[in-house]
């Protein structure tokens, strides 16, 4: 497991640049992206992409869309169940993407982060 962290000031096109990155990896990658800031829709009582869980639920939901992973549907369960849930998906989509191509990586980009803290 690789971790790249890049941070910046506001407004130097960071989501910009996590867009370009999601969409120049190589075709036998797979790259999930998710905007914790959702273009300030964090701010909306009724946007919860600033919890854990809507990100993990995200991210898994991506996964099973891209690669065939389980889809993540509990709701309302504890933080550690969300964790436990995203990291056996998480495995299960890098085994299938090694099955296809050994060197294919699996990444996720997570935008504006420090909104989800």
């Amino acid at each position: 497991m690789k971790l790249l962290l890049f941070a910046w000031a506001s407004e130097v096109g960071k989501s910009i640049i996590s867009g370009q990155i999601a969409q120049t990896v190589s075709d036998y990658n797979v790259c999930i992206l998710f905007d914790c800031y959702g273009g300030g829709d964090y701010m909306n009582t009724s946007d919860q992409r600033h919890l854990h869980r809507e990100a993990f639920l995200h991210l898994s939901n991506e996964m099973a869309i891209k690669l065939g992973t389980q889809f993540l549907l509990i709701r309302n369960e504890s933080n550690a169940v969300y964790v436990r849930e995203w990291k056996k998906r998480v495995e299960e989509g890098v085994a299938i993407l090694k099955a296809i191509n050994p060197k294919a990586l699996l990444i996720f980009i997570i935008d504006a982060s420090d909104n989800s803290i």
